[in-house]
């Protein structure tokens, strides 16, 4: 089983998420499938693998849902601090729950995030009245914002993303499963 992945195949899932191995779609592209337990049913996510730079992590969705609210990061704060009722009418809405719809046969892609921790200065520590420095957190998406909300919509309990290699095990500390 790949490095930092929910399960082997057959064993139990973390939360309602299943490593169910490899598999190849569009007859050419080998991929890993995970299965995704929702509120209205199994869904099916993939990722390519690679060289290393990259690996899965499976979240606790309450957890992850709490951080990435809490980020640093004014690009996504808005759908961050959304909810199933404001979510469910993102522009790509539709579009997710068509990918979802089409079962293990076409697995979504996962999620790909970036987080970042680092120290705020003494500066802007004073100037908040803090007088010491705060880590700063920031969760980034590279893309799967509609993806995630469609799964957070739907009832998941944890999913599995994609993130880069050095801040994976900060990441699981604070929102994995």
């Amino acid at each position: 089983m790949p490095k930092g992945h929910a399960k082997t195949n057959g064993a139990p899932g973390y939360m309602g998420v299943n490593f169910l191995g490899t598999t190849r779609i569009y007859g050419t592209i080998d991929v890993e499938l995970f299965e995704v337990s929702t509120a209205i049913g199994p869904v099916y996510m993939r990722h390519h693998g690679g060289e290393g730079q990259r690996k899965v992590l499976v979240v606790d969705a309450q957890k992850f849902l709490k951080l990435w609210r809490n980020t640093t990061c004014d690009a996504h704060k808005t759908v961050a601090r959304g909810v199933p009722e404001t979510w469910r009418n993102d522009y790509k809405f539709h579009w997710a729950a068509k990918g979802f719809s089409e079962g293990a046969s076409n697995p979504v892609p996962l999620a790909s995030i970036n987080y970042e921790v680092s120290s705020r200065g003494l500066l802007s520590s004073l100037m908040d009245g803090g007088g010491m420095s705060r880590p700063l957190r920031v969760i980034n998406f590279n893309d799967g914002i509609t993806r995630t909300i469609w799964l957070l919509s739907n009832g998941a309990d944890s999913f599995p993303i994609e993130v880069s290699s050095g801040s994976a095990d900060s990441l699981r500390q604070l929102a994995g499963v």
